[in-house]
């Protein structure tokens, strides 16, 4: 419909107002009502342009649009007196989804990359998220005292921008198995639970400026959050010789990010909110609960065995197997066939069998109420 209506056409007709707007004969700063029109079709066409992209990159639709020439030109529309505060805001969208859509499509074909192109894929995707910040975080500052959130929808974007592309280039290796990873997959995997780390400051430090304005974002973004916070719960288990929050910090700042993403729903009960989206909310405070209760048990076990020494011989067999790969294995459904988020299908053999995987994809496709899909595993004390 959007082509049509010759949306296309609208924002090239934008564009060139912006380039010489001078050629209308009008003031520089004045706004006539065929700019105006011309402005919300150019403005609904990159809307579709953005959601085409994250369905495509996200959810693994087909592409349905393809960016001619270098994104960035579009900026110049930003000069154009009819271009407002949100304006900012989806341009930046624009180009960091060109990004992001660049760099799926390099990974989509591969299941079995080389550590040296998947470093390679990792760096240039690095770079060009870095600049793309750098710029945009530049044009908000002019902006930063009347319209604050643009910066902290900045840095979030960023964080998932980053994850999404380090975990797809340790997908395109082939090797979703820790213990089997090379020092250049694990050191992506680490690279992807720093940004995730990043994320959840950023949520908590600025629930204000970003969490509470989502009261009407699409399910996508409530996905996002759910399932940012659970990889890094996965990512803090797979990697425990990395640095980051303890256990305690991570179950205490999951209850921070859940009462306020409850808040912004209006009320887990009678909110605002989608039953879709509040199932996300429901997976946040699963995962938070059986995360909380393992670790303690865990730590439980732990002082238990130290302070007597005949504890691991009274303790129930397969208690410690049970609990690490309660820790290890919790893998939602929405997050494998809803969207194409990965990261949560990482596992450690030393810590689960060798079926864990098949047996929770097979429970999923059931239809089976455990949407978790929680096996067994062993905690080392």
């Amino acid at each position: 419909m959007a082509l049509d209506l010759n949306f296309p056409d609208s924002y090239d007709a934008m564009i060139d107002r912006s380039v010489v707007p001078t050629a209308h004969g009008k003031n520089l700063n004045s706004v006539d009502e065929d700019t105006l029109i011309l402005m919300r079709r150019a403005r609904t066409w990159l809307h579709l342009f953005v959601l085409g992209h994250i369905l495509h990159v996200d959810a693994a639709d087909l592409p349905t649009f393809k960016f001619v020439g270098d994104s960035r030109r579009s900026r110049i529309i930003l000069k154009n007196p009819a271009a407002t505060e949100l304006d900012l805001f989806l341009f930046s969208q624009v180009e960091l989804n060109t990004i992001r859509g660049r760099v799926y499509d390099s990974l989509a074909s591969h299941t079995d990359l080389d550590d040296e192109s998947m470093m390679d894929v990792v760096r240039e995707a690095k770079i060009d998220i870095s600049i793309w910040f750098d710029d945009w975080a530049h044009i908000f500052d002019k902006h930063k005292v009347q319209s604050p959130w643009l910066s902290v929808n900045l840095r979030v974007q960023k964080c998932w921008a980053e994850n999404m592309a380090l975990c797809r280039a340790v997908r395109a290796s082939g090797v979703e198995n820790v213990d089997f990873m090379s020092p250049a997959q694990r050191s992506v995997v680490a690279m992807a639970k720093e940004a995730l780390e990043e994320h959840l400051d950023i949520m908590i430090e600025e629930s204000r400026l970003y969490i509470r304005n989502l009261q009407f974002a699409m399910d996508f973004v409530w996905a996002k959050c759910a399932f940012c916070y659970l990889l890094l719960l996965k990512l803090s288990i797979l990697l425990p010789e990395s640095k980051g929050r303890s256990s305690k910090e991570l179950v205490a700042h999951g209850n921070i990010l859940l009462t306020e993403l409850s808040e912004a729903s209006g009320g887990s009960h009678n909110g605002s909110r989608s039953n879709t989206g509040k199932q996300y909310l429901q997976l946040l405070q699963s995962g938070i609960e059986k995360f909380s209760s393992v670790t303690y048990e865990a730590h439980d076990a732990a002082l238990g065995a130290a302070n007597d020494e005949s504890y691991s011989s009274r303790r129930t067999p397969g208690f410690g197997i049970q609990n690490r790969v309660e820790l290890d294995s919790f893998i939602p459904e929405q997050f494998i066939f809803e969207w194409d988020f990965p990261g949560l299908t990482l596992f450690s053999s030393s810590a689960t069998g060798v079926a864990w995987l098949d047996d929770i994809l097979v429970e999923a496709l059931n239809g089976g109420e455990d949407i978790f899909g929680w096996l067994s595993a062993d905690v080392e004390g």
